[in-house]
């Protein structure tokens, strides 16, 4: 398992009931905000939480288990679901060692997990350890006493050893000059056709038969889950002189690997040759190969 090893806040969500303002309340702190984890079937593995109280008066934490997902946006966002209700959820297969704690002001609380893998898993699982809070005192707007819920999580990774595969394929490649001002516009669609959740970033370069590079232009980063697909864009403002060009994308599809410190080829290339005209227009663009 390897996590990052600083304090950090993660997936804070807060509740305010018939309010829009709220008050300073007790922000927990968990280490490590993410777990990654590969499991033979039928093992198990297992780790701990630190979970830390800042603030100068004691804290009582709930801890249960949800699913998670990619928003529809792929844009890294996450959103919640009740524990076992995701195809890829492993929520019912981590068990902990306390539902519920109290830690002392400015002390800490350590959670002890297990995640248990199932026999015929493949592929990779999805899960969030949410620590809840509640403000120690309601807080008063009027006549009306406002309750506040805070809660932070633990996002769980977890592959199956050996059937976990990460791939992709590039389709509907587009590449056009904008309808006002210069240069490019490019975009393609990148399908998750592995078993695992895939996290890709990629880059397009235009250059001439000499190896000149005229266009370096970065694509946004998409997230996915298997069998989704996610358009991937991004803009090069230059202006470009007539000519043929050889054009290059490169996807990394292999960010989340190297998260857990995994050594992987992700790294996929196509080709093509592309036309610019006199006035910066796009005459022609090649199959990608």
């Amino acid at each position: 398992m390897v996590h990052k090893t600083k304090w950090i806040l993660s997936c804070l969500v807060v509740f305010l009931v018939a309010a829009t303002q709220f008050t300073q309340a007790a922000i927990l702190q968990i280490d490590p905000p993410k777990i990654f984890q590969t499991i033979q079937p039928g093992q198990a593995g297992s780790g701990k939480i630190t979970v830390r109280n800042p603030d100068a008066t004691a804290v009582k934490v709930k801890i249960y288990v949800q699913d998670w997902k990619y928003s529809d946006a792929h844009d890294g966002t996450k959103v919640f679901f009740a524990m076992g209700t995701q195809p890829l959820s492993c929520a019912s297969w981590i068990s902990f060692s306390q539902s519920e704690v109290d830690i002392p002001a400015e002390g800490t609380q350590e959670i002890y997990y297990t995640v248990k893998m199932p026999q015929d898993s493949t592929g990779g699982h999805f899960a969030v350890m949410f620590f809840e809070s509640k403000m120690a005192s309601p807080m008063q707007q009027g006549n009306v006493a406002l309750g506040l819920v805070v809660r932070i999580g633990t996002i769980f990774y977890v592959d199956t050893e050996d059937k976990t595969a990460r791939t992709a394929e590039i389709s509907n490649f587009s590449l056009v000059k904008p309808e006002k001002g210069k240069g490019l516009q490019v975009a393609l669609d990148i399908k998750n056709t592995g078993n695992s959740d895939i996290i890709t970033k990629g880059t397009f370069h235009l250059m001439d038969n000499k190896g000149v590079i005229f266009v370096r232009a970065t694509l946004d980063k998409v997230y996915t889950f298997p069998k989704e697909t996610a358009r991937m864009s991004g803009t090069w403002k230059e202006p470009l002189p007539k000519g043929t060009y050889n054009a290059i994308l490169t996807m990394d599809i292999g960010e989340s690997m190297h998260e857990q410190e995994w050594a992987a080829d992700s790294v996929i290339t196509k080709e093509t040759e592309v036309e610019i005209g006199s006035s910066g227009e796009v005459l022609s663009v090649g199959e990608l190969r």
